[in-house]
């Protein structure tokens, strides 16, 4: 896709690391992966564990989705 589309960003969204393979095989053949968690629900322990799992990879960022309002708050 990189030869097709030279000046785009094309971006899969894949399941969750830690339970389907998917993601992790998939993980190897792009240049950089955006990390995703849900706030409340992914434990911290399951974060290291997906993050040790991608070592060596590009990971380019993170995400905390599905935040409460009130928990933004505290960070402006």
């Amino acid at each position: 896709m990189k030869d097709r589309y030279p000046d785009r960003y094309v971006i899969f969204d894949c399941p969750d690391l830690l339970h389907a393979p998917d993601a992790l095989v998939f993980s190897s053949y792009v240049d950089g992966i955006v990390f995703v968690v849900e706030a409340g629900k992914t434990s911290r322990e399951y974060v290291r564990k997906a993050l040790s799992l991608l070592e060596g990879r590009n990971i380019v960022g993170m995400v905390l989705n599905k935040t409460e309002k009130e928990s933004l708050d505290v960070v402006s």
